[in-house]
């Protein structure tokens, strides 16, 4: 209620305040209470993908199928270690090893080029050619070469030509990663030209001596 200050020797009168109009009341009560917010309508689907499957992770394509005993052996030009050129036609009339691999220091690489330097030196001296192959630049197999005490010739690949010929440049998968690189393997070439031998997915123990064994005296 307004009160109005009395005059001297009279009662102080209120009267009533005045009513909150329901305008008023529902202006009050909307500042205090905000409206809840209403959740936005679903997209629609696009037209035609109903049903459609994720994409797939796109698999990279290899190279050209692999060489098996019987194929003439592809011909190669490449430069070893020392940057001196190695073509097949140098090696004609001679047999000869090829074992390509990932690259020089790949785990498992070390172990079999060990393995081909011990158990190879009674076959070269009888004629067979032992080369290391892998897509490293010669000065890096010029390295690893001296630093392991290898007494055959490296030879780099880096272009992946003779991978790709002779069927080792591979679609591969490492910890769901899917890429292309060099299947270790090994291929054994008779002094004709044609591959006498092939074996693929190469684990480094006692290899060396089995290709070395099937090599004809």
């Amino acid at each position: 209620m307004a009160c109005k200050r009395p005059s001297k020797g009279m009662k102080q009168e209120c009267a009533p305040a005045p009513k909150a109009t329901k305008k008023g009341a529902a202006k009050k009560g909307a500042a205090k209470k905000a409206p809840p917010t209403r959740a936005a309508p679903p997209r629609a689907k696009a037209a035609g993908t109903a049903g459609r499957e994720a994409p797939r992770t796109r698999v990279p394509a290899a190279g050209a199928p692999a060489v098996g005993p019987g194929a003439p052996a592809p011909s190669f030009r490449l430069s070893d270690h020392e940057g001196k050129p190695v073509s097949s036609a140098d090696l004609a009339g001679r047999l000869r090893v090829l074992f390509p691999r990932p690259r020089a220091d790949a785990p498992g690489c070390p172990a079999e080029t060990f393995a081909f330097r011990e158990a190879s030196a009674a076959r070269r001296a009888a004629g067979t050619a032992v080369f290391g192959v892998s897509p490293d630049r010669p000065a890096g197999q010029a390295r690893f070469r001296a630093r392991h005490g290898v007494t055959f010739r490296l030879l780099c690949d880096a272009d992946r030509a003779l991978a790709e010929a002779y069927g080792v440049w591979k679609t591969k998968s490492t910890h769901g990663k899917i890429f292309l690189g060099v299947e270790r393997s090994t291929l054994l070439v008779d002094a004709s030209g044609v591959v006498r031998r092939a074996w693929r997915k190469v684990k480094a123990p006692g290899h060396a001596d089995e290709v070395l064994a099937a090599a004809p005296a």
